[in-house]
């Protein structure tokens, strides 16, 4: 950034020590000044996009790291932040090419080997994704996240040893992380003498209140297993009421956005323009803890039929359309034509 002043380069500075601690709208502002004065300075390009992105700006910072990459097609970090825009913007295919030619660039950016295992998840692409993190992991051995995204996976896969001994690297770096204690709940791989360990956990200061929602399950969970059911019951309503605070639920609000889904899609559809399209597709859809997952196994040990998870495609893709629209799903479905469903 030799080509930006001394006052910019401060400005610079403190743009992204706003957007790093999560002050998006002092970071986009910084951000928007620099560009007034500098409109095609690659590093003030990236840091625009970089806060646009994080405000929900998806269109304006594909704009603005598009304009960095036309003046710096090489730069790796570039395309690292390319991928993850459009993936934030339901762009998958285009986000796995730019993610995979940062990776290409600069073979060493721990981040961009990250952001495409998380993708690679994302897409189904299983192998591929613990590639990539047992990359990002060997290059970055202290990104908790990368750890724990790869445990996620091999735990996934049915590698539940492995998966055990990385959620435990996991919680030697960061003992209060609720998300490997719970994990290891899972799989059955904790017991009575992790309960004061998790104790502790909970009062760690580093602990949030997600982590802390996630041991108080684990360990109602490790009670209920060692027949301890009173004690597990006292743990999960102290539980309860923190999520309940953290996300609160309102039953009869569902109940009428369920009415409102329902009412949308009950008049006559558009005929698809392919009687094909789609078919092959198995949607299990069942309440919680009601056998899905078994279902799932048991359709997936055929050698026709592959078992791709719980995936978040379908809400993402009723997302962008509404933000497309400017209309909350369910509003625009029944204005929808074939060609839309089609799209």
């Amino acid at each position: 950034m030799q080509d930006l002043d001394a006052d910019s380069q401060a400005q610079f500075a403190r743009a992204a020590a706003a957007l790093a601690t999560g002050n998006l709208r002092e970071a986009d502002a910084l951000a928007r000044g620099l560009l007034e004065r500098h409109p095609e300075q690659p590093d003030v390009l990236h840091l625009v996009a970089g806060a646009r992105g994080r405000l929900g700006d998806h269109v304006g910072a594909l704009d603005a790291i598009r304009q960095a990459l036309a003046r710096r097609p090489d730069d790796a970090t570039f395309h690292c932040a390319l991928g993850t825009q459009l993936a934030a913007a339901g762009q998958l295919d285009a986000a796995l090419d730019a993610l995979q030619r940062a990776c290409a660039l600069q073979p060493d950016l721990a981040m961009a080997w990250y952001n495409l295992g998380v993708l690679q998840v994302r897409a189904v692409r299983f192998d591929e994704a613990e590639t990539a993190l047992r990359k990002a992991v060997e290059l970055a051995p202290g990104n908790l996240r990368a750890r724990l995204q790869l445990a996620d996976l091999l735990k996934m896969a049915g590698h539940g040893a492995e998966a055990s001994a990385v959620y435990r690297e996991v919680l030697a770096a960061h003992p209060a992380c609720g998300d490997a204690w719970w994990a290891l709940a899972h799989l059955k791989q904790i017991g009575n003498d992790d309960i004061p360990a998790m104790q502790v956990a909970m009062r760690d200061p580093r602990a949030s209140e997600r982590d802390r929602i996630a041991l108080g399950f684990a360990i109602a969970k490790v009670l209920d297993a060692n027949d301890r059911s009173a004690e597990a019951m006292g743990v999960l309503k102290e539980t309860h009421a923190h999520a309940q605070r953290l996300q609160p639920w309102d039953a009869k609000a569902f109940d009428r956005g369920l009415e409102t889904i329902l009412a949308a899609f009950s008049g006559m559809l558009s005929a698809p323009i392919d009687a094909t399209f789609g078919r092959g597709m198995i949607f299990i859809v069942s309440m919680p803890r009601s056998g899905s997952t078994l279902a799932e196994q048991m359709l997936a040990s055929h050698s026709r039929v592959e078992g791709s998870g719980e995936l978040h495609d379908l809400p993402q893709v009723l997302a962008e359309e509404s933000r497309r629209r400017g209309q909350y799903y369910p509003g625009w479905a029944a204005s929808m034509t074939a060609e839309d469903w089609r799209r």
